[in-house]
């Protein structure tokens, strides 16, 4: 069972200055990447340093990483994505269209388009689910390439996480996985506790040795 959650993978923040002049939606450089002939939308920030790719979950859109990006783009190239169906990206009439080895190509295809060849992954909620297909399907495009480590945070008021499911979690955590639980954020944990998700993202990245 994949459990709703961002997931980091890197096989994929708190600062006083989140609030810039503009918004993000503002500051964004909009782009569209040829997917075999479907056309996915996503807002690119920064340019410095290695490349984060942000997938969004159901139901929303790129935008959900406004605060990650605003923070994390100092340091960081980053580009968060509409998965096909949403926002501004194409919606195929083909259920098919959508199946979650299509969408881990999307996100290859975003890599491409930026003129990169890897990228750190983050994902929450259906687009972890596709973030960790990604690191399957691409190893060669995930940062880093060698025994991929892993940050998981979870919300621990997220209505969707059954708290059987939490049953010997600590004692299964793989070598190079880090799981982080915030108590009082729900499923969208990224906006619930924007500073403290982007702070962990930051230090976890830094630590891992991708800046």
């Amino acid at each position: 069972m994949v459990r709703r959650s961002i997931v980091v993978l890197a096989l994929l923040c708190c600062l006083p200055s989140f609030a810039a002049s503009r918004d993000v939606f503002d500051r964004v450089r909009d782009g569209f990447a040829d997917s075999k002939g479907v056309r996915i939308h996503y807002a690119e920030l920064g340019h410095r340093g290695p490349l984060i790719v942000m997938i969004h979950g159901f139901p929303d859109f790129w935008y959900t990483w406004r605060d990650q990006m605003a923070a994390l783009s100092r340091r960081y190239h980053l580009v968060a994505i509409d998965q096909r169906g949403y926002n501004l990206s194409d919606q195929p009439d083909d259920v098919a269209q959508y199946d979650i080895t299509i969408l881990a190509d999307d996100v290859a295809a975003v890599i491409r388009d930026v003129g990169q060849t890897k990228a750190v992954i983050v994902g929450h909620d259906w687009g972890g689910a596709v973030a960790w297909q990604f690191s399957m399907q691409h190893p060669e495009m995930t940062v880093p390439l060698v025994q991929t480590p892993v940050l998981c945070i979870h919300g621990l008021d997220d209505p969707f996480l059954l708290a059987a499911g939490w049953n010997s979690t600590w004692t299964f955590l793989a070598k190079g996985m880090t799981l982080v639980t915030i108590p009082g954020a729900s499923h969208f944990v990224q906006r619930d506790a924007s500073e403290l998700v982007t702070k962990t993202i930051k230090n976890w990245l830094i630590a891992e040795g991708v800046r």
